[in-house]
């Protein structure tokens, strides 16, 4: 269950994830993190929304750590979202890859990009 989740990893470092009731907020203040205290607080408001938010907080550490910040907003959303509609669109798959036991991805910069 996505509320479960009170912890996870990004780039080796751990945060932790707080899921709070949702007050009378504006919807463009949902979810929040914090790079120096490793912390993701995200706004409770529907499961496909939340787990939206949750991996669009994890696109935000991805820019700050490896990025060096250079993803305006609206590229964070945009992949956020898209992540979350893969998830939602392939969970069997994903339950699959998760059961392989593979537990450090390679770096693809050795690799060449496969032509089709």
């Amino acid at each position: 269950m996505l509320y479960a989740i009170d912890n996870i990893r990004i780039d080796g470092a751990t945060y932790s994830v707080e899921w709070l009731e949702s007050p009378d907020i504006p919807k463009a203040c949902v979810a929040a993190v914090s790079y120096e205290k490793q912390k993701i607080c995200i706004y409770k408001s529907h499961p496909e929304h939340d787990l939206q938010s949750l991996l669009h907080e994890i696109v935000h550490v991805i820019n700050y750590n490896r990025l060096g910040e250079k993803l305006e907003e609206s590229e964070i959303n945009t992949i956020g979202c898209s992540l979350a509609q893969i998830i939602l669109d392939n969970v069997e798959e994903i339950i699959t890859m998760a059961g392989t036991g593979l537990t450090e991805i390679e770096s693809d910069d050795d690799h060449e990009d496969l032509e089709l």
